[in-house]
């Protein structure tokens, strides 16, 4: 039997999942000016995009009211670290 992979909270297992495959005739959409990026890693999202597909399919994107006891808490500081703070790139590169 695969392995069984839990993919969220709440979610009951299933077997392994299939491996994603490039398609070799793949092409990022371009970015446009004003466009918001936010790279991860090895990827780029668009944020600007995302958003105005996501407006633009609603219906593929049910909403769902989520109980805040259903959220996980990883910490007990009502504040920022002040280490990350001082690591955060905050400068605007936009311009």
């Amino acid at each position: 039997m695969g392995r069984r992979v839990r993919t969220g909270p709440g979610s009951r297992p299933t077997e392994k999942p299939l491996r994603l495959r490039r398609d070799p005739q793949f092409q990022a959409c371009a970015t446009e000016p004003g466009d918001e990026l936010y790279p991860n890693g090895i990827f780029e999202f668009n944020i600007s995009r995302l958003i105005a597909f996501i407006s633009a399919h609603p219906e593929r994107f049910p909403t769902e009211a989520v109980e805040l006891s259903e959220i996980p808490d990883y910490g007990s500081s009502t504040r920022l670290e002040d280490a990350a703070v001082q690591a955060a790139d905050l400068l605007d590169r936009s311009s």
